[in-house]
């Protein structure tokens, strides 16, 4: 039977552990980031069985074959020609292992043209996609786990293959330069965290009983908290361009959609700052009462005074300048 990859060789269990065991109103900026789960899959087929080949009707077979090798270079009916769909996943399978995606994604697109059906095929568009995902393709990975998923929605895998997806989704907005760099993930593109925390939810409702079920949740914690600390480097670049009334508002969605996150002290200070400079004292006091009832040893600061620690220690290293 065809087996899915292990769990633990997409994430640093070790990270997970941080976000599991971290309440979220005391961890720091910098907590979050180092604790986002990373895909570490240089071990991922190590545990593979190979599927058996499942018998198709002899007219199905001929019809794969005419019209997968119609395309076919010359070269490439010689180095395909007499393998069958065995033969075509182990040859994948090996360049995989060794590295070489571009050469694994051909032997797979050439099984999935030439065999079209059965467990081989149904295999190899998880595979591909992987192989995708490692040669930086993380679009194309996607459309191909798409394309499963669409096409097998019951098949026993189906959880991993929403799994995968997932984890592309939010790696693909990382450079090679963000790689590099321990560039916080709250000042990336929110739309593809939203996006990301999106499939990850997929996940969780779809496949509740699925074993990548829990640690979905788990990168749903960290993305949350991800996209309230962007919405706080905003609300802050708005209060360093004397736009107040627009970094309250902005605080005010922070407090109204992320509460339970780490930023929720930093936002009802922004907003009392933001209603100091408006001579909004009625919304000011309120806002103050908030801080008060939840946070007894906070101060309330003055937009002249010492920023909150989290803005201190993180959003002020980034900014929305040009």
């Amino acid at each position: 039977s065809v087996h899915a990859p292990t769990l633990g060789f997409f994430f640093n269990l070790k990270a997970i552990a941080l976000i599991a065991h971290h309440r979220p109103q005391q961890a720091t900026a910098r907590t979050w980031y180092n604790a986002a789960p990373k895909p570490i899959a240089d071990t991922y087929h190590a545990t593979m069985q190979l599927p058996r080949l499942a018998p198709l009707p002899f007219i199905l077979l001929l019809i794969g074959a005419l019209t997968g090798g119609c395309s076919l270079s010359p070269d490439q009916q010689d180095r395909f020609a007499g393998l069958d769909a065995e033969d075509l996943y182990q040859q994948a399978n090996d360049f995989w292992r060794d590295g070489n995606y571009d050469q694994a994604i051909e032997y797979f697109d050439q099984l999935l043209a030439t065999y079209p059906f059965g467990e081989y095929a149904q295999q190899s568009y998880i595979e591909k996609a992987y192989a995708q995902f490692k040669s930086e393709r993380p679009n194309a990975a996607i459309a191909t786990l798409n394309r499963f998923l669409k096409t097998y929605p019951r098949h026993p895998n189906a959880d991993y293959a929403q799994f995968l997806k997932s984890v592309v989704t939010y790696e693909r907005q990382q450079s090679l330069f963000q790689k590099l760099l321990p560039i916080d993930a709250a000042d990336r593109d929110p739309e593809i965290i939203t996006e990301a925390f999106q499939n990850f939810s997929e996940l969780v409702r779809n496949y509740p009983d699925s074993q990548y079920t829990r640690d979905g949740r788990q990168r749903m914690v960290y993305l949350r908290e991800t996209l309230a600390r962007h919405e706080l480097n905003v609300a802050n670049w708005y209060m360093r361009r004397s736009a107040y009334l627009a970094a309250a508002k902005r605080a005010g969605h922070v407090i109204e959609k992320f509460q339970g996150t780490s930023v929720m002290e930093d936002a009802l200070q922004i907003q009392i700052m933001a209603y100091e400079k408006l001579g909004l004292d009625d919304l000011r006091a309120d806002a103050i009462r908030v801080l008060k009832a939840n946070y007894p040893n906070a101060t309330p600061q003055s937009y002249t005074e010492q920023t909150p620690s989290l803005l201190r220690s993180l959003v002020n290293l980034f900014s929305f300048e040009d």
